[in-house]
């Protein structure tokens, strides 16, 4: 079975330069994003990205609800999927702007790579929280010192008005 498509691995590549140079990222964040890229890639079969049809990004969903944690045996988290699909999304739109690909792939086919609301951590997410090192009296004295600062900020606010 093929490993690789030699127009995908050029567009790729351009793609490193894009989020290298163009985007500023991290060495360790443009691996993440390869990496994700290339998940991607494997579950189309290595096609061309030029054949892309929006099946494969439902399939690449479906796949990594189904993936596992190696380590561990258990489903990736939501946080992995997530940033993997954005990767991935981010890719196929900066992908739909490139000679050769615009009249094949829309910038709406990001879209596609969305994570379903259930999927998105909201800020109304219960979390559970790591138990405090700290006693009762350090967190009350903590808490009383942030008011008092809030105070002193909005009497200083109030005179500039």
């Amino acid at each position: 079975m093929r490993k690789h498509h030699p127009k995908n691995e050029r567009i790729k590549r351009a793609y490193t330069l894009y989020l290298e140079e163009a985007e500023r990222m991290a060495p360790k964040s443009v691996d993440q994003a390869l990496a994700a890229i290339a998940l991607f890639e494997a579950s189309t079969g290595y096609k061309d990205f030029a054949r892309f049809h929006i099946e494969q990004a439902r399939k690449f969903k479906r796949h990594l609800d189904e993936d596992l944690n190696p380590k561990t045996g258990r489903p990736i988290a939501k946080a992995t999927s997530y940033g993997r699909l954005k990767a991935v999304g981010r890719f196929i739109n900066w992908l739909a702007g490139r000679p050769g690909y615009k009249s094949r792939i829309s910038y709406s086919d990001a879209d596609y790579f969305n994570p379903s609301a259930n999927e998105i951590m909201s800020p109304g997410m219960v979390y559970e929280r790591r138990p405090s090192e700290k006693s009762e009296a350090d967190q009350a004295a903590t808490a009383g010192s942030l008011m008092v600062g809030l105070s002193v900020m909005r009497a200083s606010v109030s005179r500039l008005m």
